[in-house]
């Protein structure tokens, strides 16, 4: 029994490692996705100022690849700020990962004391009660010799 349930603690454990390798690999993913696309912003962002230049030297409107820029500018500020909130709550589901492993741990921790205890409390009833056959047997002895 207690072989059963140092097997399911393990389990637990094992499982818990192999979410949190999963959760670091996804953030790693994120992160990697985070700077890839401020690269790509920056690559972007010094191609449409040349593509300003070019527009300007040529006679075309510049205030509307101004109004352009500034659009692709607010498009990439909420992509980062949507990865930001995805990271964060990848981060507070891990937390309460962690949180419900160790609740599960001390569980398991409390119910193998509790075992305990009645272990011992069962021995010590086992003694008590030979005791007082012991005892009986010898008042019976006593009182027949009497």
């Amino acid at each position: 029994m207690q072989k059963a349930k140092n097997d399911e603690i393990e389990a637990i454990r094992r499982k818990a490692l192999q979410e949190k390798e999963e959760r670091r690999e996804k953030l790693s993913a994120t992160r990697q996705t985070v700077y890839e696309s401020k690269r790509a912003s920056a690559i972007e962002a010094k191609s449409a100022s040349r593509q300003c230049g070019d527009m300007a030297s040529s006679g075309k409107n510049f205030t509307e690849m101004e109004k352009r820029r500034k659009a692709e500018e607010e498009r990439k500020r909420k992509d980062t700020l949507r990865q930001q909130k995805e990271i964060e709550r990848q981060e507070r589901e891990h937390h309460a990962q962690l949180l419900y492993m160790k609740k599960m741990e001390e569980e398991a921790r409390r119910k193998k004391e509790a075992e305990d205890m009645i272990r011992m409390l069962e021995e010590e009833e086992k003694n008590l009660i030979s005791r007082l056959r012991r005892t009986q047997q010898m008042q019976e002895e006593v009182s027949i010799v009497l």
